[in-house]
């Protein structure tokens, strides 16, 4: 195991990407409208066809249908093969480049987490606690096998208390801010994703959180400035702390590369 290239692990995970990034968008679809993930299988939105397993290859299928149900030939949003291809390049980058490779497990599930919320709350302006907590629970038994493989713990609590600490201050903004500046939602989101951070060391939870408040804020003023969005209009700010999650996930290559 130990002599298998890393490049067969990155190709195994940008696999295994697509075919979790399918199922993202069911959970995408199915979490925001209270309906099962079991339950029925895939169907179309629109006239409820059953999709048959043929029509639910990632990526490909849509492709081959020309971004139309089989059945009643309504148009199948571009969202489909664009999330099925970014969880496996996200996927195959992570595997292929960050260190140790033990924690990439944890970081996947962290991943595939911000890209069904981000997508969700893009689309209906909120950021379900159900992923975010599965996310968190699948999460830290990964981060605990990890840190039993590189006999550090002490990483796994730093991971907790930075989750902590992070929830509290924008739990703090949350009340002192005007009314829809921040939500609950983000609140969870910055904790789950600094539980991961804080993984890595204080460093990356803290990176993660600026560059997800920086990335926020001027992406607002550039939608404010460029009459995308108004004063009054409520802009979803999961994605922003996510893309900062990211950020510091891969700026551990950046410190690792110079020996910071």
């Amino acid at each position: 195991m130990k002599h298998v290239p890393v490049t067969f692990w990155a190709l195994v995970a940008a696999i295994f990407g697509l075919i979790l990034g399918s199922f993202l968008n069911v959970v995408i679809y199915r979490i925001p409208n209270n309906k099962s993930l079991i339950k029925p299988r895939s169907f179309c939105p629109k006239c409820n066809h059953p999709i048959a397993a043929y029509d639910n290859i990632p990526i490909i299928s849509w492709f081959v249908l020309r971004g139309a149900c089989r059945n009643c030939k309504t148009s199948i949003s571009f969202q489909y093969p664009m999330v099925e291809l970014l969880t496996a390049v996200i996927f195959f980058t992570t595997v292929y480049f960050v260190k140790p490779l033990s924690v990439t497990p944890a970081i996947c599930v962290l991943f595939a987490g911000v890209i069904s919320t981000s997508v969700i709350d893009l689309k209906y302006m909120k950021l379900p606690s159900k992923i975010l907590y599965t996310t968190l629970v699948i999460g830290l038994i990964l981060l605990t096998l990890s840190s039993y493989q590189v006999h550090n713990f002490t990483r796994l609590l730093s991971g907790v208390v930075a989750g902590l600490v992070a929830g509290v201050i924008l739990f703090i903004f949350f009340l002192i801010l005007p009314p829809g500046s921040v939500g609950l939602g983000d609140v969870r989101l910055i904790a789950v994703q600094s539980v991961f951070l804080g993984w890595f060391g204080w460093r990356f939870a803290i990176l993660g959180f600026a560059l997800g408040i920086i990335v926020g804020g001027f992406s607002t003023l550039g939608l404010l400035a460029f009459g995308v969005k108004k004063m009054k209009d409520k802009i979803a700010f999961g994605p922003f702390l996510s893309i900062g999650a990211v950020m510091a996930v891969y700026s551990t290559l950046v410190f690792h590369a110079w020996n910071i």
